[in-house]
């Protein structure tokens, strides 16, 4: 029923599923109804009941000596107190950590030599038939079909009213289209579903300054494809330069130079473009994810101690601040920084 968009239908069909398998002594249906009713009423923003049915969750994994209960059991006060609409965990090795949680799981020994995952969690599931509506559109963008891309990001946001994905991706393809001022309206839209959703920020300064003729096109151009570093930091980089040349002020374009030349192993260059771009200007998150690379490059030191204040001061970049709270908790440990 959830993926038919029926919550409240999933509640009752999840309740009803629960008591079955109770009554029949199945503990995995009991698992999955509960985990199922949860969700549904996550959606629905019944914060109240949705915490009562976790805690019911966590002491059934409880009882099965499930690592995971734990977890269930604080994510059950979180949802009760009111969850922000959006916000970053932190995976380090097998656990899931809240960031006011990291410093205590590195001093004990966890993560150590494991990965470190930064993890989107939303207070609402994202439904089944938008979450694949999506995909199907990333796909057809890629493709360079950005007309089907649009319409089908739109048929995934009217499938989930509070889905904030499919109107990024529809603004970013707004922004490739042209079509600036619209772009700038569905990124709004965005950050109202779910502030501080990933690059929406950015994303929204640039379709502003181009629907206000601030900005040249190639320019964004160039800023939306370097983004992502990639498999050839130095292909990235050769994208870079030229703009950073046309526009040496524009504080963007320092940082994705910077990303690509420590990605390159030329960290003194790296640590130059971050500083030039603290100089320049542009949007607050990039500001603040240019101090939180230029901590991360210098080590420890005074200088780093001030810039990642300034990132946790600032809330600009949860990625930023996520980033600052684990170089923190591994520095303060005594183990490696990441």
């Amino acid at each position: 029923l959830m993926a038919l968009g029926d919550a409240a239908g999933a509640v009752e069909a999840a309740r009803i599923a629960f008591d079955r398998s109770r009554d029949g002594h199945d503990g995995e249906g009991m698992l999955a109804a509960s985990h199922a009713a949860f969700e549904a009423l996550r959606y629905l923003g019944r914060p109240a009941e949705a915490a009562r049915i976790l805690r019911a969750h966590a002491a059934l994994l409880q009882m099965k000596g499930d690592p995971m209960a734990a977890w269930f059991m604080r994510e059950a006060g979180i949802v009760e107190a009111g969850e922000a609409p959006f916000r970053l965990l932190v995976r380090i090795g097998d656990r899931r950590c809240e960031l006011s949680e990291v410093a205590a799981a590195v001093r004990s020994g966890t993560g150590a030599d494991g990965p470190i995952v930064f993890e989107g969690w939303r207070s609402r599931p994202t439904l089944e038939r938008a979450e694949r509506l999506t995909v199907e559109a990333a796909g057809l963008a890629a493709g360079g079909r950005l007309d089907e891309a649009l319409a089908v990001f739109g048929a995934a946001a009217a499938a989930d009213p509070w889905d904030p994905a499919c109107r990024y991706h529809a603004g970013v393809t707004l922004l490739q289209l042209g079509r600036h001022g619209e772009a700038a309206d569905r990124l709004a839209e965005t950050a109202r579903l779910a502030p501080g959703w990933f690059m929406v920020g950015r994303y929204t300064w640039l379709a502003e300054e181009l629907e206000a003729g601030r900005l040249p096109p190639p320019v964004a151009t160039v800023l939306v494809m370097s983004d992502d570093v990639g498999p050839d930091p130095l292909a990235t980089l050769g994208l870079v330069e030229k703009s950073r040349e046309l526009l040496p002020n524009l504080g963007w374009l320092h940082l994705n130079a910077a990303r690509a030349l420590e990605a390159a192993d030329r960290r003194v260059e790296a640590l130059a473009a971050v500083r030039a771009g603290l100089a320049g200007a542009g949007p607050a998150d990039v500001r603040a994810d240019l101090l939180a690379q230029l901590g991360l490059l210098l080590g420890q030191c005074v200088e780093t101690d001030r810039a990642f204040a300034a990132v946790l001061r600032s809330r600009a970049s949860l990625a930023a601040e996520a980033a600052v709270v684990v170089a923190l908790a591994f520095r303060n440990g005594g183990q490696r920084p990441n």
